[in-house]
């Protein structure tokens, strides 16, 4: 007879059956059968499937590894024949990228000096070459994509879509021709913007709200919480009869965002700071003195801040000690007009980032489902506002 804490003989750690292996659990101490139970019967054991590997990609498609990485990747310097070719026997092998392994080499790239890749087009549809260049934000989303592009090791070339002659199969060919896959679709010059091209072949993004056809990712700036933001830093100062001021051009091309947000926040203000919003068809001094009459506000909200800045001159009121003046949004950096800053260049810089990582996952065409990344502003006080009582915390207001 075994001691009575001595394992069954019978029991062994390597080619243990199942039935001994159940039986010697039987006839043994609690503490035996726990220990028992780590012991698993090689017969019990599931093999493990072996990921598969570029490698594995490269020997189905007969052609080396580094080409299986770059036509996963869609890169222009793989023709589209072999690309098509190393997808489907990627396809064919269940083949995945390792996420830890993808995390590396993004690291590695990160702290390497980056190398031409390949070109992004910049696509501006105004009715002259360099009109776009009339935009101030515009030219805000460039330079933050420009440089985001350069350090990520690509180049963005503006491609003019109303170059005489110019038709959607011809601006989809010289495009494709150029090795340009991936396009930054540019504010349009009217708010209901239309851009033809075949775009089941190239991975795309459009900056702003402008564009309604085709229905593409947006990367914009939150308009709707910029208003929100330029309420609360307003009334913190103390100004409670706040006046909006725009344009129908400025409130359809940011989709009613800021117009939407401040009538939102009206209605938890009391009926006496009420003041009714000025949106005009056309900017006309006479309307806004009308207006201005009428209900007399502190302060005035406006993306057109330097006509109203005008007005409330031939007013004969000064900023700020008569009235304060609120820039929706300024693009002075605060060096004169307080306001909201929608910090474009982060949203170029963004839109490079999107448009990439589509690139890098295969994403052509139009979406079934549309993404909208929308960016933060950020407050600058500038000298056109003043504090009317002590300053309180914007979390009450």
């Amino acid at each position: 007879m075994p001691a009575a804490n001595a394992f069954p003989p019978t029991v062994s750690a390597r080619g243990l059956h199942n039935n001994v292996h159940d039986e010697a659990l039987a006839g043994a101490s609690a503490l035996q059968r726990a220990c028992l139970r780590m012991v698993t019967p090689v017969n019990r054991l599931r093999p493990v499937q072996r990921r598969t590997t570029i490698r594995d990609v490269a020997a189905e498609a007969g052609v080396h590894a580094a080409t299986v990485s770059r036509a996963l990747r869609n890169h222009p310097s793989i023709p589209e024949e072999t690309r098509r070719k190393v997808q489907a026997a990627a396809e064919r092998l269940g083949y995945r990228p390792d996420p830890m392994l993808a995390s590396l080499m993004a690291y590695r790239q990160a702290t390497q000096p980056s190398h031409y890749n390949a070109t992004l087009g910049w696509v501006t549809n105004h009715p002259d070459r360099e009109g776009w260049k009339n935009q101030l934000v515009a030219r805000d989303y460039f330079r933050g994509a420009e440089r985001r592009a350069s350090a990520l090791g690509y180049k963005l070339e503006p491609f003019w879509l109303r170059e005489p002659g110019m038709s959607a199969a011809r601006a989809t060919t010289i495009l494709a021709t150029r090795g340009i896959q991936g396009l930054l679709i540019a504010p349009q010059p009217d708010f209901q913007g239309r851009a033809d091209l075949d775009w089941a072949r190239f991975s795309a993004v459009a900056l702003g709200f402008s564009l309604v056809t085709p229905a593409l990712h947006i990367i914009a700036n939150h308009q709707f919480r910029s208003m929100y933001l330029a309420i609360s830093q307003v009334r913190a100062l103390g100004y409670r009869r706040l006046g909006l001021v725009l344009a129908d051009f400025n409130d359809e091309r940011t989709n009613h965002n800021w117009t939407g947000a401040f009538l939102g926040s009206q209605l938890t203000w009391p009926e006496a700071e009420r003041v009714p919003c000025l949106r005009m068809s056309a900017l006309e001094a006479k309307a806004f003195h009308a207006w201005f009459d009428e209900h007399r506000p502190d302060v005035i909200l406006t993306p057109n801040f330097d006509v109203v800045l005008g007005w409330l001159e031939q007013k004969r009121l000064k900023v700020p000690d008569d009235i304060g003046l609120c820039a929706v949004p300024g693009y002075d950096g605060g060096q004169f007009y307080a306001g909201v800053q929608e910090n474009s260049e982060l949203i170029g810089e963004a839109a490079v980032e999107f448009l990439v990582g589509m690139l890098h996952r295969s994403e052509r065409g139009l979406p079934a489902v549309p993404h909208r990344l929308l960016i933060e502003s950020s407050w600058v006080p500038g000298r056109t506002l003043r504090a009317m009582v002590p300053a309180v915390s914007t979390a009450s207001v």
